[in-house]
């Protein structure tokens, strides 16, 4: 039978303890429901936007819980060589956007060439962008006119 000292029953005591918070957590999951989202982004005509990069950002517009719990933005990156994304981020890698309705706009990045233009600037802006979404329509399929 093995016999522990005194320091390392303690040292395992507190050991499982600091383990039982990690596991636990302190806030047991997160406030909001989460909806998984998938789409496209191309041009009307349904051609790729030849960007290096492409994020597509999402801003609830669902209220905050209270004063200090509001709910997270979350964003995808885009394939630039199919147009398509699937997994949204808010909080966890894929875990999604926070359920309901969403402004949404798009960060598109043209290293190569700063100083053109790929896609009209309203849709860039957060406060000003044409694009809305709610997690009931299922997948979301932007498309954006050529500047």
């Amino acid at each position: 039978m093995l016999s522990f000292s005194p320091f390392m029953q303690r040292f395992r005591r507190i050991a499982g303890l600091g383990m039982l918070i990690f596991v636990v957590g302190c806030g047991g999951g997160d406030p909001f429901p989460m909806v998984k989202v998938s789409g496209s982004v191309t041009y009307t005509d349904g051609t790729l936007i030849p960007a290096e990069r492409i994020v597509v950002n999402f801003i609830s517009l669902a209220p905050p819980k209270d004063e200090k719990t509001y709910p997270r933005p979350g964003q995808a990156e885009v394939d630039v060589a199919t147009g398509k994304f699937d997994s949204v981020t808010s909080h966890k890698y894929g875990d999604g956007v926070v359920a309901g309705d969403h402004k949404v706009f798009l960060s598109v990045i043209n290293n190569s060439q700063p100083e053109k233009r790929l896609i009209p600037e309203i849709y860039s802006n957060e406060t000003e962008t044409p694009i809305r979404y709610n997690t009931r329509d299922g997948k979301l399929e932007i498309k954006v006119p050529r500047p």
